[in-house]
């Protein structure tokens, strides 16, 4: 049954791919597992809920499109939500680096650089009259 469902995934898969652009493919459609497929219903996996909301709120209409056009009108599929190593999206490094030394010894004068400014406010006018 795990071998029908990723046939079942491999080509709606395919046809996916034809219709999003590459980055979005890599980034939303090929973390994608289906883990088994019981008559048209295909069970997918993805990582968390927000993957999940994602792709309900981005690609359902080619996800639908792709997975009635391999088994039919009747298609449909569900979601489950894995975490596992395999679905880490983030690469963490191994060290964090160093912060830079400080730089030491480096004095900064303001006082060249700053001209007296023009203030185009009438003197005459204040707060008290």
């Amino acid at each position: 049954m795990e071998d029908a469902a990723r046939e079942v995934w491999n080509n709606c898969s395919n046809i996916i791919q034809k219709n999003i652009n590459e980055q979005s493919y890599h980034t939303w459609i090929k973390p994608i597992k289906a883990i088994k497929l019981h008559g048209s219903v295909l069970t997918i996996q993805v990582p968390s809920e927000f993957f999940k909301k994602w792709l309900v709120d981005n690609y359902v209409t080619v996800l639908e499109n792709a997975l009635r056009s391999i088994l039919g009108n009747s298609a449909t599929y569900q979601f489950e939500i894995v975490h596992s190593e395999e679905f880490d999206l983030l690469e963490i490094p191994q060290q964090i680096p160093k912060t830079p030394k400080k730089a030491e010894n480096i004095k900064i004068s303001y006082e060249d650089d700053v001209e007296e400014e023009q203030h185009p406010i009438n003197e005459r006018y204040t707060f008290e009259n």
